[in-house]
């Protein structure tokens, strides 16, 4: 018997905002075969779902359309894997059209959100994970908290992922990414990337707190034009730093205590831009309303911070509602010791078919 994982990547689902679930399958045609079985041996839509959610180990937004679908229109069961893909595209409920259910034999994914965030699911087997590992690394990391392990050098991480360059230059060595899966609206997946080039995060506070960050006019298409700069959260960070912070983490300790949702939901191209004195005070002014401070959304206490000489994580506790968003700087010493780690985590936080 096989192994089968699948991963449920949603914002409710701890502080990683994911779950990883073990499945059993001869493959993944099989699994659904077998799934197809049970459903038919029920004479309830209800029942049938209940079977869904039973066999995936977790209740996934949408997935029990299946079951229900299947009792209804007493549907028979695969037969191949084309016959799976046109009844997953057909009775399978996503927001989307057959762009949002990807499958091969060996992966399913699939793309929906519930109208407040987007959702994605991914079932792979063990073929699939041994051949891509910079593929599934991330997905089947479990613990909130990322080896901290660094490569004595710089190695030779090969990224495939285009990220914006943060300037200015650090002028050092080495490189720092800056990975931010952070949203204000339903777009729950369209991340901020950035890259820090000239500087490693042993280096970055001094960095932030030495440098104004480049910002320049873009022109969209249609002819708006706006101040391109750093990702609002990295202005905020830097905002929060204070020069006798030892590292990073009391100026990420502030960020899980600002009320950053409020902030990100409004036009907030120019803030954070002056000097380190100036975006501070700016920032200040912009967490109040009325002269009292806005009301968090999230809950501080709950947000989980770790520091290390080529890593820094923030699982920020930002709603009540939606739980954790996370945010990730890492260096390529850091890249070096753990390739397939960042490499899956880059395609985590730039695409939704990470598998692709």
């Amino acid at each position: 018997m096989s192994a089968i994982t699948l991963v449920y990547r949603s914002h409710y689902a701890g502080p990683l905002s994911k779950s990883i679930h073990r499945l059993e399958g001869e493959s993944l045609l099989g699994w659904f075969q077998q799934l197809w079985l049970k459903c038919l041996a029920v004479d309830s839509e209800d029942e049938a779902r209940e079977i869904v959610d039973e066999a995936a180990g977790v209740y996934i937004y949408g997935f029990g359309s299946l079951g229900a679908a299947i009792v209804e229109q007493q549907l028979e069961p695969p037969e191949t894997l084309d016959d799976l893909r046109r009844l997953l595209h057909k009775h399978l409920y996503v927001e989307g059209g057959p762009e949002s259910v990807l499958l091969d034999e060996h992966t399913l994914q699939c793309h929906t959100n519930d109208d407040e965030i987007q959702l994605a699911y991914y079932f792979f087997d063990e073929t699939f994970a041994a051949a891509h590992p910079e593929r599934v690394a991330y997905l089947l990391q479990e613990d909130w908290r990322l080896p901290a392990e660094a490569a004595d050098g710089p190695g030779a991480f090969k990224n495939t992922v285009v990220l914006d360059e943060l300037l200015p230059d650090g002028g050092g060595d080495g490189w720092t990414f800056a990975l931010l899966l952070t949203f204000y609206d339903g777009d729950s997946m369209d991340t901020q990337l950035g890259r820090f080039d000239g500087v490693r995060v042993l280096d970055l506070k001094e960095h932030l707190l030495g440098v104004r960050p480049h910002a320049a006019p873009r022109t969209t298409p249609w002819g708006y034009t706006y101040t391109k700069s750093w990702p609002l959260e990295l202005r905020l960070l830097r905002s929060l730093i204070e020069a006798d912070d030892l590292d990073l983490s009391p100026a990420l300790r502030r960020v899980a205590s600002y009320p950053l949702q409020h902030i990100g939901g409004l036009s907030h191209r120019e803030l954070g831009l002056g000097d380190h004195a100036e975006a501070a005070a700016t920032f200040a002014e912009a967490a109040l309303h009325n002269g009292e401070p806005r009301k968090l959304s999230g809950d501080p206490s709950k947000s989980l911070v770790a520091v290390s000489d080529h890593l820094v994580q923030l699982c920020h506790h930002a709603t009540r509602w939606a739980g954790y968003q996370q945010w990730f700087l890492f260096d390529d010493r850091w890249a070096a010791a753990h390739p397939d780690l960042a490499g899956s985590l880059l395609r985590y936080a730039h695409r939704w078919d990470v598998l692709s």
